[in-house]
């Protein structure tokens, strides 16, 4: 078999479409559905049901899925080992985050390593959604999360703190009229979503969200209050703090790698370069940066 059919096959079974494996692979959705078209006539057998809900495998690709997993493993294996050797401050570097990290305090960080590191190809993933680093989706994670998984060497930055935000004139209504305020909600698997759905049991939804970015929209046009981190409501002068950091829905933020890839030297100086930086932005991370509002 060739190995870049073996691939696509693979992306294909996890991200359950075609688009999506065309953005976990980095190439345009045609190539995709070429290639696994062919790998299919080659082999002889179809390998997926195409339905309404995604690409759901078919009894023979879930043969292959058992093998083609281990095959990616022993390629991995051995790209691991090459690239833990390189020494050059060069080459690709994909570095996978969330989207309300990026668009804040990450940017910044990631735009001045690229200036001083013009060799080196950075590639700034941003997703929602889990990215594997042991399946080499990406070389770096900057991840929020209470629990980092056991494979993978980590640094904790710090304490990530959130605080329920609102527009600052809606608060000052509500306020005035001593009412309690209506809540932007968060499902799709937003953090903390069952803290947020029992502080709405006795108040009004206003809109339920499923993204950050969406959530800090909804606060600007005064829909109501909201979870957010203390790193995006805190700088934004039009917002105000309904309530202070509620610490039990505190992540920690960190920064990971594969163990294969700890002494290569673009991901190493990344590692160092992002921790520095964002160590100096404790205050901002960890909610001490304000006042209520």
């Amino acid at each position: 078999m060739d190995w870049d059919d073996v691939r696509v096959f693979l992306a294909v079974a996890r991200a359950r479409s075609v688009t999506g494996a065309a953005r976990r692979l980095d190439v345009q959705h045609s190539t995709v559905s070429r290639r696994l078209r062919a790998f299919e006539e080659e082999l002889g057998v179809r390998l997926f049901d195409r339905k309404r809900s995604g690409y759901v495998l078919t009894p023979s690709g879930e043969d292959l899925k058992g093998v083609a997993v281990r095959m990616e493993r022993e390629a991995l294996t051995i790209d691991g080992r090459m690239l833990g050797r390189d020494v050059n401050l060069a080459g690709t570097l994909r570095v996978a985050t969330a989207d309300a990290m990026a668009v804040t305090f990450l940017m910044p960080i990631v735009t001045e390593f690229a200036d001083c590191h013009p060799e080196v190809d950075l590639k700034l993933m941003v997703s929602n959604d889990y990215i594997s680093l042991s399946e080499r989706e990406a070389d770096v994670a900057i991840r929020a999360t209470n629990k980092a998984p056991d494979n993978l060497i980590g640094h904790r930055i710090a304490t990530l703190a959130f605080a329920v935000y609102g527009e600052r004139r809606y608060l000052a209504s509500i306020r005035k009229k001593k009412r309690q305020p209506a809540w932007i909600s968060a499902e799709g698997g937003m953090p903390h979503q069952a803290w947020i759905q029992r502080q709405c049991q006795a108040a009004p939804i206003a809109l339920t969200v499923d993204e950050a970015t969406l959530t800090l929209a909804a606060l600007h046009r005064g829909t109501g209050v909201a979870l957010m981190p203390c790193f995006m409501g805190d700088p934004d002068p039009r917002l105000g703090r309904y309530q202070d950091p509620v610490e039990e829905t505190h992540l920690d933020l960190w920064i990971l790698v594969h163990s294969d890839l700890r002494r290569t030297a673009r991901v190493r100086v990344f590692r160092d370069f992002a921790t520095q930086r964002l160590r100096q932005q404790l205050d901002l991370l960890e909610g001490r940066s304000c006042d209520s509002g």
